[in-house]
């Protein structure tokens, strides 16, 4: 499939730019042609700039479309380039005749060739073969040429060529306009007398090899069947490959400046009972175009072939290390090895070759691209040539080492040692075994087993050696010889290096210091911590029994404690030393919240002093904000003020609350009970109606004060065990009434019917209280009406008034207005509701009348609530 843009003429600088295949020739002034001209090619210019930078970041075109007046390249870095059409030139003059040419002879079939710009390399490269492969466009010079660029210098100048045999007469040019050549550079244009391809414009323009055919009107082509961009002009397409997964091409990056690499075989032993003990492995370096493809799409193969040899695979292959092979951006990396033996000395050439195949087809090779061939040689190299070397002379045996007696480090004395290849001639230097591909070789250290009693006083771990008990006095001087044998493979190589070690006291520091670090404490809790007295014995160089015997009692100890940068004494953590070594870190739990740094110096004499720090960290174990974690559910109003009804006491019902349970005891799995307890005080502006009772919690109205429209305002305090007094919070507390408000049904009274003009008000009454329980029954729910279950005891309820208002008097009376409960443990009698209605005698009413009762109940602790009964007279 092909998307086809087509163009009336083309300019494509920088990329490709195909001109007409006419000579230009004309006296007329053509500035302004020009200066259009150029603008669209200063314009082109910058969009392959553009182009060429998102390329060598890793950019690949994915796909072009047209525009309005040229054509979109879009970028896979989500960035697009746009290409414009050069626009028609003005009418030119009339060109000169062309001289009569001689017929020529009748060529040969010719070839269309494919070119693309390789992005990778940027070079052109030509496809004789209808794209099957590639090989770069050579100039005249037999060099590849570059699609973009600086100008070279200028070239010697070639040979002059045979006279070529005379051509046809040439026809007359079209008219054109005057373009200076030296302005239109990396273009791609055609001679109009030879039908070469030329590459660039003016003095540095470039011939290349190939002929096109006659001229037809050009178009580029998205070839999505073969991933190119196909350029038809004149009447020949060239292909460009477009950036994409499909590999472009491999170029071998030397490590040094020859391309000759080298490898090698590790044998031992001469002649026929020569074995191969070892073969060195190499890192080989590609560069890789286009950077996004996919190494495991593609099987990779080295083989070997002779100098003078042709046949590839003739000798076998260099093998790719399994898991070796990694890209990154362009470069792609691997490591090889031989597979067969190969001849000392000799060399071969490789390359690596890449093949793609169908998935589905294993016989299709969809893709097969080779890098160049690379030379190798392969070398025998004799274990009997390896040397142990320390820095740049050959080890003589014994070395000495000294361990210190308390270093936890050791000492490694395999340290320096390197097995190096001799070499013979004085020109040459050793080289490390490693530097030619083989493995690093082993090494192993162990006690000479005769004559070595003193190996008990020390402990190998690989190749390093310390005294077995840290700080043990007794292995200071005491010798001990240990054997260094270095492997590759089950192979010794170079001789067995002997090696004495003596542990010594060491230098010993005059003055150095270690820090403990950070402790964190809760404000209230004490804190405990014994310090390791390791870490002194390490600062003084001594161990624990000569610190016990020399040290312990003539050593000085002194401890500073700061805050804030100043020294404190009081309520602050110490730093204490107790002898022979116990060194304690303590706080009290009046401590004071902070951060503190401590130092405690021991001074073994004038001039050994060792210093230890740490930091201790005091803080409050919660904090109070937010607040809201802090209080208890259900107690708050959502205006967010304290709810307080009433307690219980004595079985009676108290107006106060209990300000206490409005916080929790808990908060974050720490009890604040065992830090401390809340602390409650009103405010200044609260004490004429409120109190706090001498438990510091207990909230309730003063006496003869009470009133529920105000609201009491209390500061809330914290106040820890050890000491501190934090404030938490100022709130409202609201009291609420414990009763709710009479209700009643309506009573009906005929003031005709000597019988029913009158009822007792108690049989259509209802009070409850604030958890909803009924106090007083109606008689209409209850056989005989009346209180229920004491509560006029419980309430102290101690009266209960009827009040009619003046015009409700004149139809009406009731009796008795107001009932009262006894005074005392035991009252004799209590208030009820039991009053009676009754119309008054010989009342005449011309209609119904409608009457409220007002009914007031009043309590001995301050509580009074209202209600109405209703009443209808006919």
């Amino acid at each position: 499939m092909k998307k086809n843009y087509f163009f009336s003429k083309l300019i494509l600088c920088g990329v490709f730019t195909l001109t007409t295949a006419t000579a230009f020739v004309s006296c007329k002034d053509y500035d302004d042609d020009i200066d259009n001209l150029q603008s669209q090619i200063d314009a082109n210019k910058s969009a392959i700039e553009k182009l060429q930078t998102a390329i060598d970041g890793g950019a690949v075109v994915l796909n072009t479309e047209p525009i309005e007046g040229g054509s979109r390249l879009n970028l896979s870095n989500g960035s697009h380039v746009d290409i414009m059409n050069g626009k028609d030139g003005k009418q030119g003059e009339q060109g000169l005749q062309g001289i009569q040419g001689v017929q020529g002879q009748q060529g040969i079939p010719g070839v269309t060739p494919k070119f693309r710009i390789n992005s990778e390399t940027n070079y052109w490269e030509v496809s004789l073969d209808n794209g099957e492969t590639y090989s770069q466009v050579l100039d005249t010079a037999g060099n590849p040429v570059k699609a973009t660029g600086a100008t070279g210098p200028q070239g010697p100048e070639g040979p002059e060529g045979p006279q070529g045999p005379q051509g046809k007469p040439g026809l007359n040019g079209e008219d054109g306009a005057s373009v200076d050549p030296d302005a239109i550079k990396n273009c791609i244009s055609v001679d109009p007398v030879s039908g070469q391809i030329i590459i660039g414009s003016g003095e540095n323009a470039i011939h290349t090899k190939f002929i096109v055919d006659d001229p037809k009107n050009p178009f580029i082509a998205e070839n999505e069947a073969t991933g190119t961009l196909d350029l038809t002009y004149e009447g020949v397409t060239y292909s460009l490959w477009k950036a994409g997964a499909t590999l472009q091409s491999l170029v071998y990056v030397p490590e040094y400046d020859t391309k000759t690499i080298y490898n090698y075989y590790l044998v031992k032993g001469e002649g026929n009972k020569e074995e191969t003990i070892a073969k060195s492995s190499s890192s080989l370096e590609f560069e890789v175009r286009p950077a996004a493809i996919n190494v495991t799409e593609y099987t990779w193969s080295m083989p070997v072939i002779g100098v003078k040899t042709t046949k590839a695979n003739s000798l076998g292959e260099l093998l790719i290390s399994e898991g070796s092979m990694k890209l990154e951006k362009n470069t792609l990396t691997f490591d090889y090895t031989p597979s067969v033996k190969l001849a000392d000395g000799a060399s071969y050439m490789t390359a690596l070759i890449a093949k793609k195949v169908d998935p589905e087809n294993a016989d299709k090779v969809l893709q097969e691209i080779s890098s160049e061939y690379i030379k190798f040689a392969y070398g025998k190299k004799n274990v009997s040539e390896i040397a142990i070397y320390q820095k740049d002379e050959k080890v003589e045996s014994p070395l000495d080492y000294k361990v210190v007696y308390n270093d936890a480090k050791g000492t490694d004395i395999a340290s320096g040692l390197i097995a190096m290849f001799e070499t013979k001639a004085k020109s040459n230097a050793n080289e490390a075994v490693t530097s030619l591909g083989f493995a690093a070789p082993t090494i192993t250290v162990t006690p000479v087993k005769d004559n070595n009693a003193n190996a008990k006083y020390y402990t190998v771990d690989g190749t390093t050696i310390k005294v077995k008990e840290l700080g043990n006095a007794a292995a200071i001087g005491m010798e001990a010889t240990y054997e260094i044998v270095f492997k590759i493979g089950n192979t010794q190589v170079g001789e067995k290096v002997i090696a004495k070690v003596t542990a010594e006291r060491g230098s010993i520091s005059a003055d150095d210091s270690y820090d403990y670090g950070t402790f964190e404490t809760n404000y209230g809790k004490a804190l405990n911590k014994a310090l390791a007295f390791d870490e002194i014995y390490k600062l003084a160089d001594i161990s624990a029994t000569e610190w016990a015997n020399d040290w312990a009692n003539t050593v000085k100890f002194t401890a500073t404690v700061k805050k804030d940068g100043k020294a404190v004494t009081t309520n602050a953590p110490a730093l204490t030393f107790a002898k022979p070594a116990t060194l304690t870190l303590s706080t009290q739990a009046s401590d004071a919240v902070g951060t503190y740094e401590i130092e405690g110096t021991f001074e073994l004499s004038k001039t050994r002093k060792y210093t230890v720090t740490a930091k201790v960290v005091i803080a409050y174990p919660f904090s109070f904000d937010p607040i809201s974690k802090f209080r208890a559910d259900n107690w708050w109003n959502t205006d967010g003020s304290l709810k307080v009804i009433g307690t219980e006491e004595n079985n009676k019902f108290a107006l106060q609350g209990d300000l206490s349970q409005a916080y929790k005891a808990k908060v974050n799995d720490l009890t604040l009970a065992d830090y401390g307890a809340y602390q409650f005080e009103l405010a200044k502006e609260s004490k004429d109606n409120f109190e706090i009772a001498s438990d510091g919690k207990t909230i309730s109205f003063k006496a003869d004060k009470v009133d529920f429209t105000k609201r009491a305002k209390v500061i809330v305090k914290f106040k820890y065990t050890a000491g501190a007094l934090l404030e938490v919070e100022t709130m409202e507390v609201a009291f609420e009434k414990p009763l709710m408000a009479p209700t009643a049904s309506t009573i009906y009274l005929d003031s005709k019917n000597v019988d029913n003009d009158n009822a007792k008000l108690g049989n259509f009454i209802t009070l409850k209280d604030f958890k909803n329980n009924t106090l007083w029954h109606p008689a209409t729910t209850k056989a005989d009406g009346g209180w229920n279950n004491g509560w006029v005891s419980y309430y102290s309820i101690s009266k209960i008034e009827y009040s009619l208002d003046a015009d409700a008097a004149n139809y009406v009376t009731i009796d008795p207005l107001t009932t009262v409960t006894a005074t005392g443990a035991n009252p004799a009698t209590t208030a009820t509701f039991e009053s009676t209605i009754k119309v008054k005698d010989n009342l005449s009413l011309a209609k119904p009348l409608d009457i409220n009762v007002k009914v007031k109940v009043t309590t001995s602790i301050g509580v009074v609530v209202e209600g109405t009964v209703p009443v209808n007279v006919k």
